[in-house]
């Protein structure tokens, strides 16, 4: 006789490129501490930082070419900075940036600072943020890719193809002022629900999308209140994906 039994899903996620990391949503840390943050979205910030403490992440480059990076960053004295490494397979690390941050004038009070990375190779890879000099607390970090795609990724694309993750909820641009575009793919059609929460758990927008293996939805949200929104996408078997965006003032 065979018995249905919970499995638990232990496979660590990795993170697309281009796309948006949480600071505090790393695999492993050395020497950092979280605290609740007042900014845009809530959640938790990375604090009381010291020069040689580390971040990792795990993260997926899906394109091959140049990329520009934002950094969330607050600090009441002093100039921060960090080496942001792209760590491959084999151990080798190419440096990507090495940022600066001036003081905001408060723990609380937020900024972005935009720096440039030369290039990145599609892979998988651990993203290693590692603290230059201090004081300052991190939120978040953006990449955005810049739109010089290498040659040969090019040509062993097909025009049509989703180049987006599978089972992986993608909200872009993130944050947003106006509209947001939500995409998402499986290896089989089926139907898919497709909702959206407010922070205090309001539904603010919720639609069927019929026979799908895959889609991109792109939502009006110039109306909506400020904040953190969370995406959830129901499969047929009721196993539910789940991505996030934060709606910023015109």
């Amino acid at each position: 006789n065979f018995e249905m039994a919970q499995v638990d899903n232990t496979l660590d996620y990795w993170y697309p490129l281009p796309g948006w990391l949480e600071a505090e949503d790393y695999t492993q840390q050395t020497g950092v501490e979280l605290e609740t943050t007042s900014d845009a979205g809530g959640g938790q910030n990375v604090g009381f930082l010291d020069p040689g403490d580390v971040m990792e992440y795990n993260v997926n480059v899906t394109k091959s070419g140049e990329y520009s990076v934002n950094f969330r960053t607050a600090s009441e004295y002093g100039n921060g900075g960090l080496a942001l490494q792209l760590i491959a397979e084999d151990g080798s690390a190419t440096l990507l940036c090495q940022p600066t941050f001036e003081p905001t004038g408060g723990w609380q009070t937020w900024t972005t600072t935009s720096d440039e990375i030369a290039h990145m190779d599609k892979g998988l890879y651990t993203l290693r943020v590692t603290v230059t000099s201090s004081p300052f607390n991190l939120n978040w970090f953006e990449f955005k890719f810049e739109g010089t795609e290498d040659e040969d990724d090019e040509d062993d694309e097909d025009d049509d193809a989703f180049d987006f993750p599978l089972q992986t909820v993608v909200t872009y641009p993130n944050p947003t002022a106006d509209e947001v575009n939500v995409a998402f793919s499986l290896f089989f059609r089926q139907n898919l629900s497709l909702s959206v929460h407010d922070m205090r758990g309001n539904v603010v927008h919720e639609e069927v999308i019929e026979d799908v293996s895959q889609f991109v939805r792109t939502l009006q949200v110039e109306g909506w209140a400020s904040g953190l929104y969370q995406v959830s996408i129901t499969r047929e078997d009721g196993t539910v994906d789940k991505g996030r965006f934060i709606k910023v003032s015109n």
